[in-house]
């Protein structure tokens, strides 16, 4: 690594490792930064929460769309629900829409830009804490953009990252249990060559239709209908909540 730093790796990996999958943290490479979260009931089918940032951020949204299940967003399908779930960030506001007028969300808007470069969006600093900024910028200086992570702007926690491998021929839904005590958030992607992956929900491949939802026990994964070939899935379950 450069000549300053810190790298904390997994437990039973070698600190002294490039790679960035033996790491947790590496203060070479950016960390997601929550720079804000929260949690409404759609008014109309909608919703506009305003970011507060300088810039278009990167975000996660979910919705309950159905009871007790939790999409993410993009979810348009129409199967196995005939509600939608769909969302974008521009300038001033994250904007979520749902065919269903009530529909309870929870959303994550990080400090780091989804388009064009990050120009000056000032947070407050706590008295005591940790903060890495990147290279040639000072942790003094106070802009979310300045910073790969600080304990003021928290990084999602990944609780468990795994991938399974079914054929869809004898069942469509498949189950992970969280062992959460919460709903958490997660995010999901599906193959049916295992090489190229789409984000679900929303992928029509081969036949099948691919989603994912979470309920406040286990991820679901599934293709309806089945089609007979092997899918491939790829989850990241996070240690935060969205219900």
């Amino acid at each position: 690594m450069s000549t300053y730093g810190i790298k904390i790796s997994k437990p039973g990996k070698d600190i002294t490792s490039n790679a960035a999958n033996d790491l947790v943290f590496d203060s070479r490479r950016n960390a997601f930064k929550v720079f804000k979260e929260g949690s409404g009931t759609m008014s109309a089918g909608a919703a506009t929460i305003p970011h507060g940032l300088n810039f278009t951020p990167a975000f996660l949204a979910f919705a309950q769309i159905e009871t007790g299940q939790w999409f993410s967003i993009g979810m348009d399908i129409t199967i196995p629900s005939s509600n939608t779930f769909t969302g974008y960030t521009d300038a001033t506001n994250l904007n979520l829409q749902s065919n269903l007028a009530n529909a309870s969300y929870y959303y994550y808007i990080f400090g780091d830009t989804a388009k064009d470069l990050a120009t000056s969006s000032p947070f407050t600093k706590g008295t005591f804490g940790v903060a890495v900024s990147k290279p040639m910028s000072s942790v003094d200086n106070l802009f979310v953009e300045n910073f790969i992570t600080s304990t003021d702007l928290p990084s999602l926690k990944v609780a468990t990252a795994a991938s399974l491998t079914v054929n869809t021929t004898s069942q469509n839904i498949f189950t992970v249990n969280h062992n959460q005590p919460f709903t958490p958030a997660f995010m999901a992607f599906a193959s049916t060559d295992n090489v190229t992956f789409y984000s679900l929900p929303n992928i029509a491949n081969a036949g099948a239709k691919y989603y994912a939802y979470m309920t406040s026990t286990q991820l679901n994964l599934a293709a309806y209908p089945g089609v007979g070939i092997n899918v491939y899935f790829k989850y990241v379950i996070f240690a935060d909540k969205i219900a």
